[in-house]
């Protein structure tokens, strides 16, 4: 992680995540922000940034970006990149929020996304915070 600490596992050994370098991507502790480890599936231009969308692809079971006109659960927002990920080369196993309150301005995706609740995976709440 960039400068995260892993605080514990739940029952389900589900790992929540706490870091200085998150305050910008997490809008709330109301929730606790929650991470699991993904698979991010490798590609000509899948190099992603910390707060990348990312939806679950339901062929494969690993991780692309978000499409909100995709298919096979892409159209969906399951997680969100808790670091960098290079999988320009490889599959990729790194680490992603699937639970918690999200600041919408530090997430990154070319698609248009609703504030609200986002649940086919975890449960994202995305906010907008005031200025």
């Amino acid at each position: 992680f960039n400068g995260g600490s892993i605080m514990g596992q739940n029952e389900l050994g589900v790992s929540q995540l706490e870091s200085q370098n998150t305050v910008e991507l997490i809008a709330s502790s109301d929730i606790n922000a929650v991470s699991i480890p993904i698979v991010v599936l490798t590609g000509a231009s899948a190099n992603y940034k910390r707060g990348q969308l990312m939806g679950k692809n339901s062929t494969t079971g690993k991780y692309e970006p978000f499409d909100a006109d995709g298919a096979n659960g892409l159209d969906k927002i399951a997680a969100i990149l808790v670091e960098d990920v290079d999988a320009t080369d490889a599959d990729v196993k790194t680490t992603a929020y699937i639970t918690g309150i999200f600041n919408k301005d530090a997430l990154i995706t070319a698609e248009t996304f609703a504030v609200g609740v986002h649940n086919s995976n975890g449960l994202i709440i995305i906010k907008e915070l005031a200025d």
